[in-house]
């Protein structure tokens, strides 16, 4: 679960215990709990999946008053039946290993942090209370009917476990006065962020086990009887937001609010939009009724988004923003998500920032930080994810904003600061990949990945195979249920050892590397589409290294050539994204007619990869600056060459090496460009 997945729209409830905790996950559609756990509430109990928290909710709040909640004091945990526990007994082992997972978490925020409550005992008096069947005293407390109620409902709950363990590993029996401690607000946060995901993975491990066979073939009854039907409603419901999502990006191409791109970027952008929509319409469904005046355009402006009426969501919520309200920093949050979703990228950042502005929520920040960074704003993401990390406390959402932030330093050439960002968010990833690997595992490897590059940068190359070794096994596992979408991880990474091992003189590994990636990404090509045929011709580019390393000319020539035939096909249908491609490709052909004295071609390819590059450049100078200093460098050596040849001045070289240096951007391309310069411009 990442932080795009986070809203603080809804509030994560949950009544310690049996169907009391399903009953109060209905009401967080819109937290870390939603799509999981509501789906495994739904099974158990019967009840269709993918309907509203107030539907579910209703259901659940049924059942409840019949089997567990009154204000009689029954048993939170009854010895958990060992022989033959039903699912709720399972719903309450699973709840007590959720706690007992997220005390290593809290001991930290009391590390950092020696304001926080440091004397109270709360997860070893909630252990004693679970594990030792105590009866919960729920008198005076009424189930919340709606997510604001949720929190309050939840907090004094957990108080009051914790005061009932308390008296009962005293000694004291009696349950009719109970005094209990006030739950610390970062507590509070902690189990709202982490228990969802932990419970429902508890929940399914245990599920599993035989000795849970009764619970298992209880659920399972309930669940074979709607599975198949709730499927193909939630499938439809994606489908048609996806259809939606898909439409505002071509009206917004047509209009010239977004720049062409490659099918790979636009089906990322569109997918990323269409679960962030569809999460959004959740969180809206779980937001509380507004108090005040404004409840009957926020009711009007949440029907419009379930609808995709996006022109009558952008009217409302623009005049609500313009009313001065309490809720002005979560109207232009709302604001900025309608300008997002019809890809109007400028106005969606402008409210973002507005938003963070007045608010610091972390959900408004990340967006703001994510965008930013999306839209290539490298100081701008930095700074807003740097303000954001602090504010999450749940491993996994913080390692992967650490993840994105570790990505924007090394793209601005922080390295170190990007390592030291990449590092944390692995070792965490590592941790939460222990309880749930399904989740997990691939954000382990994609950070691995991310630091390996860095480390590969830096000559750190037995840090750089240990890192991309460890992907690539993660992605081989991975790939045995998933080929689809794994081969092509596992083939970029053997093309990058493929550069490893060439750079270390181990050849024979790196010609197998290389070689096996060629093969793989030549399978999946045979389907034609954009995303799998530029896989091969970077895979071809990096062959043509090998070959050339080995002498073996011809076979590099033919293995660029092939690249370079399939890029120039490419860019006719997404200029744009296959350009800087196809320019980087003819730069290495450059390479290869100067290895190969012909200096005539090397100089007609390097013009026709600087006339490519240079109106991409132009616009985006941040983006492709090293490939057109290295552009020019090659030039440079190339006129070098043939001043000496003609014995004629290196004034021609010596300017085009400054090109290259102005245009640079890596630290280390500039030190030898620097070298260069040198060499070529005498005095200077």
């Amino acid at each position: 679960m990442s932080p795009l997945e986070e809203s603080s729209l809804g509030k994560t409830a949950l009544i310690v215990g049996g169907m009391g905790l399903t009953a109060l996950v209905a009401m967080s559609v819109a937290s870390p709990f939603a799509a999981a756990t509501i789906a495994v509430a739904g099974r158990v109990l019967g009840h269709k999946l993918g309907d509203s928290a107030a539907d579910l909710t209703g259901v659940f709040v049924n059942k409840l008053n019949d089997y567990f909640w009154d204000s009689a004091a029954d048993p939170l945990i009854d010895g958990f039946r060992k022989s033959h526990p039903t699912v709720e007994d399972t719903y309450r082992r699973a709840f007590e290993l959720s706690l007992t997972s997220l005390h290593p978490a809290y001991e930290k925020i009391k590390a950092e942090n020696p304001s926080a409550d440091s004397e109270y005992d709360w997860f070893g008096k909630w252990d004693f209370a679970l594990k030792n069947g105590i009866p919960f005293d729920a008198h005076g407390m009424k189930l919340p009917k709606t997510s604001a109620e949720a929190d309050a409902t939840f907090k004094t709950a957990m108080e009051r476990l914790a005061a009932m363990g308390t008296k009962r590993r005293e000694g004291n029996l009696s349950i009719t006065t109970i005094e209990s401690e006030p739950l610390p607000k970062s507590l509070l946060n902690l189990l709202k962020e982490g228990l969802p995901g932990n419970f429902d993975q508890f929940f399914r491990d245990l599920l599993v086990k035989p000795e849970n066979a009764t619970a298992l073939n209880e659920a399972t009854l309930d669940f074979h009887s709607n599975v198949l039907v709730n499927l193909a409603e939630l499938k439809a419901t994606t489908t048609a937001t996806h259809k939606m999502v898909e439409f505002l990006y071509n009206k917004a191409l047509a209009e010239g609010k977004t720049q062409p791109q490659s099918d790979q970027a636009k089906d990322a952008v569109i997918n990323r939009l269409t679960e962030e929509l569809e999460k959004y319409k959740a969180a809206l469904t779980a937001r509380p009724e507004s108090k005040d005046s404004s409840a009957e355009q926020d009711e009007a402006y949440k029907k419009a988004i379930g609808a995709n009426d996006f022109d009558a969501a952008l009217r409302i919520k623009s005049e609500m923003t313009k009313q001065s309200s309490s809720n002005a920093a979560r109207d232009l949050f709302d604001l900025g998500r309608v300008h997002e979703f019809r890809f109007e990228w400028p106005q969606a950042l402008d409210c973002y920032r507005q938003a963070w502005r007045l608010s610091h929520n972390r959900e408004h920040g990340f967006q703001l930080a994510r965008l930013e960074q999306f839209l290539n704003h490298h100081t701008e993401a930095i700074a807003a994810y740097e303000a954001v990390v602090p504010l999450y406390s749940e491993p996994g959402s913080r390692a992967q904003v650490l993840n994105n932030l570790g990505n924007v330093y090394t793209d601005t050439h922080r390295i170190k600061d990007g390592n030291r960002a990449l590092n944390e968010a692995v070792a965490t990833f590592r941790g939460c990949a222990q309880e749930n690997p399904d989740v997990y595992l691939p954000l382990v490897a994609t950070g691995l990945i991310n630091l390996a590059g860095n480390y590969f940068s830096e000559n750190r190359l037995d840090d750089a195979e240990g890192a991309w070794k460890e992907a690539l096994s993660v992605y081989q596992t991975l790939a045995r249920s998933n080929q689809e979408a794994n081969l092509p991880r596992i083939a970029a990474i053997l093309s990058n050892l493929g550069a490893l091992y060439f750079r270390r003189g181990r050849l024979n590994e790196a010609e197998a590397a290389c070689d096996e990636a060629v093969v793989i990404l030549r399978n999946l090509a045979k389907d034609g589409s954009e995303t799998h045929l530029s896989d091969l011709a970077m895979a071809l580019d990096n062959r043509t290294g090998l070959y050339a390393g080995r002498g073996q000319m011809k076979e590099a020539r033919s293995a660029l050539g092939e690249a370079i035939s399939i890029l120039r096909e490419l860019a006719k249908a997404n200029p744009d994204s296959r350009l800087p491609e196809l320019a980087n490709a003819l730069n290495n052909l450059v390479l290869l007619d100067f290895l190969g004295g012909r200096l005539e071609d090397a100089i007609n390819h390097a013009v026709e990869a600087r006339r490519i590059l240079t109106p991409i450049w132009e616009i985006n100078p941040s983006a492709h600056g090293d490939l057109m200093a290295r552009i020019h460098r090659n030039r440079a050596e190339i006129a070098e060459a043939v001043a000496k040849a003609t014995n004629q001045p290196t004034t021609e070289a010596c300017a085009l090496a400054r090109r290259a240096l102005a245009a640079a951007l890596d630290p280390a391309l500039k030190q030898q460009i620097h070298q260069l310069i040198d060499r070529l411009c005498p005095g200077s």
